[in-house]
């Protein structure tokens, strides 16, 4: 795995620890030069905002990736996390939808992370999803009597 999507992992999970809403994540590799990823996710309160963001920097920084700056932390509605390969946007509610960062960067490449695939496993969301199909991102056939991915995940964490 490339170092950009190491640390996207990283933050994604950070986020998620942190019950993060709407989690997104944009590849801006083609469209720009900023970065590789933008990560863009809300928290319902200024608390939750900055928990957030403590525990991306100290996951991030766990993992040995430096922050380059930092904006925005005071005021908790919209802080700015530039880690040089990946930025990480974390708003509260409102500032989100006012800035609307996913209609501004809609030429990037939306990523999605599938939580029936669990968290290891990222790709670019499919318009045709009759290429998801057993082996076609790696993923093993299911076992006997599964219905759908959905119930392997639901047996896994039993």
């Amino acid at each position: 795995m490339d170092q950009s999507l190491n640390m996207v992992k990283i933050a994604y999970d950070a986020l998620d620890d942190k019950l993060a809403e709407d989690i997104k994540i944009i590849d801006i590799r083609s469209i720009s030069v900023l970065a590789d990823y933008f990560i863009i996710a809300d928290g319902n309160n200024k608390n939750q905002v900055q928990a957030m963001v403590d525990n991306v920097q100290e996951e991030l920084f766990k993992a040995g990736y430096e922050m380059k700056q930092m904006e925005g932390y005071r005021e908790g509605n919209w802080i700015l996390l530039d880690f040089g390969d990946i930025i990480i946007h974390i708003f509260d509610k409102e500032n989100r939808l006012f800035y609307d960062l996913e209609r501004i960067w809609k030429d990037g490449k939306e990523v999605a992370v599938p939580k029936v695939f669990g968290k290891d496993m990222i790709f670019y969301r499919l318009t045709d999803f009759s290429q998801l199909e057993a082996g076609y991102f790696g993923i093993p056939e299911p076992a006997r009597g599964a219905v759908s991915y959905t119930h392997l995940r639901a047996h896994e964490t039993e």
